[in-house]
């Protein structure tokens, strides 16, 4: 949202890490930054005519000044300086209220800007593959969405508007000394060389520095990060110690990188200070010399004196904050970089009512423990799941899976099955359009996975166990944001959630982080609860893992027959009872659908399975 200051030399971004989330290219974020002055122009427009304004009525009270010199020197009459005064005073007072004005101008049109980057932002950051996001550490991803965002923030509410400000000051100043005495502005104009060196040297060095910068901070949030949310693995392993070392060597190679920055701040503040004593040196001989010659009176040299003066606050806001632009540009650079190409600034994708996107509004909620559903007539409101000839690998030289294919009809619960490392869990989340395969093509519901038709036909539960902060309601309306009270009782009494009665506040219970806590078994029935609220006709669980034989996962097992009656699903299974309630059950080896058919047919003529099979039920038995 901001352009190089005048003598920079704009720097391509650096190539990221083939593990690292991508960084726009200069083309890409400039293409962004003019987006978004088009979508608020009229704010624009209103800022920059305010801004003009304010900074003429700056430049009055030096003209006045130098009026009340020559009144002075011509011995002219009390109350013609008293005059003077009173118009300097107003002239003050009103560019003062002009500069504020404009400031809030700025700062407000920007801000809505902001607003809209923020949202496209944490849209975009919810649907990056999370193959991509496990390649390049989480850290990367929040340092995007948190850190690159407040960089952003702090330049829209401080830098943009005293940059904007300062250079109409800058342009009507140099305009004025023209106006007294052209010979006035040439002499200004001998400090604009040492001027654009500076910020040329700094523009050289700054844009490689800032995002080096803000890579280490991105890593060592990552490293935090991953500290923190693994603390009692780590402290089990006994591995606090090497944690803590990495920890502090990301922080050093931060500190490293910021210490790097300030040193090229300073040495470009020096060199502005000397173009600053040349500029004003420069103006004084010319007017030493021209009020000599009779060419200018000394209110006239006066007057440029000060003017010249004046300028030193602004060219020094606008030179010094070059390094604030170059951070902002860094920071809109790889924010940029995870929004999605199309679409125009400021338009984050809104789900269809009364659908929910699987990944945005259940994903991280988990099912484990829940039971597959039983066999079900095909509905003709059930959707269906094609796979075709799907190969998968997130290593290029390492495929997951080989030239899948199954065919899922409408309203039929097909269960996955197959040892650990098979391919079950990828072979889901291709369903879910999560990530896309290398070679073939997958089918929900006749879309293409992922694409926006299919994402409003497909829900998913996943393993991770997730309660979203606020109250219960809120929590089930993440799936149904129309759904009133009673939709929501239903719901949960489907699920065989009565327990919702017997909370301080029923649905107003405050839950997740700062709430109530939620036990897994009643974690799992308000994920299964969002579920059944949602529209979606292609359903698919990973992992059920509540313990087998449990009354909690028998509740569990009848709530999800409950709510996958009448779709279609695809469920990942490590309990092979559920895969015996299944209509059907495809077996995966080593990346590969090895068999497919019920239980019993299996059973009977799949050797893999029977062992499978009777394995299961030796370790149940131990």
């Amino acid at each position: 949202m901001s352009t190089p200051a005048p003598g920079t030399v704009p720097t391509a971004a650096t190539a990221p890490p083939a593990a690292a989330l991508p960084v726009a290219d200069p083309a890409a974020t400039r293409r962004y930054a003019w987006q978004v002055l088009r979508t608020h122009r009229g704010g624009v427009a209103a800022a920059a005519v305010v801004l003009l304004v304010g900074a003429f009525a700056g430049l009055v009270p030096v003209w006045l000044i130098g009026r009340m010199v020559d009144a002075v020197a011509a011995d002219a009459a009390p109350s013609r300086l008293w005059w003077s005064a009173a118009a300097l005073v107003a002239a003050l007072v009103g560019a003062t209220a002009l500069a504020a004005v404009a400031r809030l101008l700025v700062a407000r049109t920007f801000e809505h800007a902001l607003a809209d980057l923020r949202e496209r932002t944490v849209h975009a950051a919810l649907h990056v593959p999370p193959a991509q996001v496990e390649r390049a550490g989480t850290g990367d991803l929040v340092a995007r969405v948190s850190g690159d965002v407040d960089v952003l923030r702090t330049a829209v509410s401080q830098v943009l508007p005293a940059v904007c400000g300062a250079g109409a000051t800058i342009l009507l100043t140099v305009g004025g000394l023209a106006g007294l005495d052209w010979r006035f502005a040439v002499a200004v104009l001998t400090a604009v060389p040492l001027q654009v060196w500076g910020v040329r040297a700094f523009g050289r060095r700054a844009g490689p520095v800032f995002r080096a910068e803000r890579a280490a901070a991105a890593d060592r949030t990552h490293q935090v990060l991953e500290a923190v949310t693994a603390a009692d693995t780590i402290r089990a392993l006994g591995t606090s110690d090497a944690h803590e070392r990495r920890v502090e060597r990301a922080s050093l190679r931060a500190v490293d990188r910021t210490v790097e920055g300030l040193r090229v701040q300073l040495a470009f503040a020096h060199r502005l200070h000397a173009g600053e004593l040349v500029g004003l040196g420069a103006v004084l001989v010319v007017g030493y010399w021209l009020v000599g010659a009779g060419a200018a009176t000394v209110g006239a040299a006066t007057t440029a004196a000060l003017l010249v003066h004046r300028l030193f606050d602004p060219v020094g806001i606008l030179l010094s904050q070059v390094d604030d632009l170059q951070r902002a540009q860094a920071a809109l650079a790889r924010v940029v970089g995870v929004l999605p190409a199309d679409g125009p600034a400021g338009d984050a994708p809104d789900a269809a009512p009364g659908t929910t996107d699987a990944r945005a509004a259940v994903a991280g909620t988990t099912v484990a423990g829940t039971t597959v559903a039983g066999t079900h007539a095909p509905t003709t409101d059930a959707g269906t799941i094609d796979v075709r000839g799907v190969t998968f690998a997130y290593d290029p030289d390492r495929p997951v899976l080989h030239a899948v294919d199954l065919h899922v009809a409408a309203g039929e619960v097909v269960a996955l099955v197959g040892a650990s490392g098979a391919g079950k869990s990828t072979l889901a989340r291709l369903v879910t359009g999560a990530v896309a395969p290398t070679a073939g093509t997958v089918l929900v519901d006749g879309a293409p996975a992922g694409s926006p038709r299919a994402a409003t036909a497909v829900a998913a539960v996943t393993q991770e166990v997730h309660v979203f902060a606020g109250t219960l309601a809120d929590d089930l309306r993440l799936a149904r944001p129309d759904a009133d009270d009673a939709r929501l009782r239903d719901a949960l009494t489907l699920v065989g959630a009565d327990w919702v009665d017997d909370l301080p506040e029923g649905l107003r219970t405050a839950v997740g982080a700062g709430g109530l806590p939620l036990s897994p078994d009643r974690a799992q029935q308000v994920a299964l609860a969002r579920l059944a609220l949602t529209d979606a006709r292609v359903v698919v669980l990973d992992e059920a893992t509540a313990e087998a034989g449990s009354g909690a996962a028998r509740t569990l097992d009848v709530a999800a027959r409950r709510v996958l009656a009448g779709r279609t699903a695809l469920v990942v299974v490590h309990r092979l009872d559920q895969a015996a309630r299944a209509d059907r059950i495809a077996l995966l080896d080593a990346g590969r659908v090895v068999a497919t058919g019920t239980h019993d047919e299996l059973l009977a003529g799949c050797e893999p399975y029977a062992r499978l099979w009777s394995a299961w039920h030796r370790g149940r038995a131990s």
